[in-house]
């Protein structure tokens, strides 16, 4: 960006990188610090703590929100990104101008394929404006590296020609430096590693439920367990993941009709109860003769399994028989997973 009376907005970090871009550009900087210790003499600025939003004049040419000095984000924020309190004020106020530059540190070991925490923020970020009748932002510019956790900066526009010179951007000095001119959600995806462990006990699955049977399968990813079968149906509540299962030719749903029903997870027994037991009790509630459930978690103690073994059992209401079977116990990543099944019949 140059001069000519360009204005940009900047939550930044320890030692105002972007505030001082910016100045050094000719562009007028309005910055606000989480921390009120990283501020510097002869650049003003405001409090995090303060609504800073009702203090804006006006509209932004650019907008930079770093939480670079945050703690890494989990799954669970990178799902919502549209739901984030920056985002949501800039948009609903109608401050965010044409170029939205996010700086984010990461969690990436429970991605369902490579690269998915960045899918879902520039699914997030795009779901945003959808929801707030804005234009769409695409991505324009990506960086990624990894600095003890992954890091990524995403430059998003709604201008439909803009476009970064990749040539003036330098190289920094840190480990698995990756940079693109663009984004595509689309593009064929890849397994990512710790996914590995669903493929260990696709046989397994297999033997469990017949390939010719009708089955609900949440696979993170599915890679290597969905396509085994033709009537397979992919449950998940992740938009970008049913999206992406969909594009891939499976039909998706967000409550399991079939009476098989296959929960492979990249969680622990605490998270898994959270998660799923509302879906299974919509599920059993079905009544159906026979109905088979199958479930793949992390068990960081035996007796935590065995509870949630007992209290998937204790679902049954309704149901005259209900056994459980403990199929497999397997090390991945080292940790321990075990795969069971609970048959419930009438």
């Amino acid at each position: 960006a140059g001069s000519g009376g360009r204005r940009a907005f900047a939550l930044d970090v320890a030692m105002l990188p972007v505030t001082k871009k910016c100045q050094a550009l000719g562009v007028s900087v309005e910055t606000v610090l989480e921390d009120v210790m990283d501020a510097e003499p002869g650049y003003p600025h405001k409090d995090i703590t303060n609504n800073y939003v009702a203090e804006m004049d006006g509209s932004y040419d650019g907008v930079w929100l770093s939480y670079l000095a945050r703690k890494p984000y989990p799954t669970r924020m990178l799902r919502r990104c549209d739901e984030w309190g920056d985002l949501r004020n800039l948009l609903e106020n109608n401050i965010m101008g044409t170029t939205l530059a996010l700086a984010i540190p990461y969690v990436e070991a429970v991605e369902p394929w490579a690269d998915c925490c960045i899918d879902w923020i520039v699914h997030g970020v795009q779901t945003a404006c959808k929801t707030h009748n804005y234009p769409i932002l695409r991505p324009i510019y990506l960086s990624k590296w990894v600095l003890g956790t992954p890091h990524a900066v995403v430059v998003f526009t709604a201008k439909e020609c803009a476009s970064i010179d990749s040539s003036i951007i330098a190289v920094p000095g840190v480990k698995h430096w990756e940079m693109f001119t663009g984004w595509d959600l689309e593009r064929k995806k890849r397994p990512a590693a710790h996914g590995l462990k669903f493929k260990a006990v696709a046989e397994d699955v297999r033997k469990i439920v017949p390939v010719g049977e009708e089955v609900t399968v949440h696979e993170p990813g599915g890679f290597y367990v969905l396509p085994q079968y033709s009537k397979g149906v992919y449950i998940s509540h992740d938009a970008l993941e049913a999206a992406e299962l969909s594009r891939r030719g499976f039909s998706t749903t967000v409550a399991p009709t079939a009476p098989h029903l296959v929960i492979l997870t990249n969680e622990g027994t605490s998270p898994f109860a959270t998660t799923w037991v509302p879906t299974i009790q919509r599920w059993l509630a079905l009544g159906l003769p026979e109905q088979t459930l199958v479930v793949f978690v992390e068990v960081s103690h035996h007796h935590l399994f065995e509870e949630m073994l007992d209290d998937l059992k204790g679902l049954s209401e309704g149901h005259g028989d209900v056994s459980v079977t403990r199929v497999k116990a397997m090390m991945h990543a080292a940790r321990r997973w075990e795969l069971a099944t609970v048959v419930y019949r009438l």
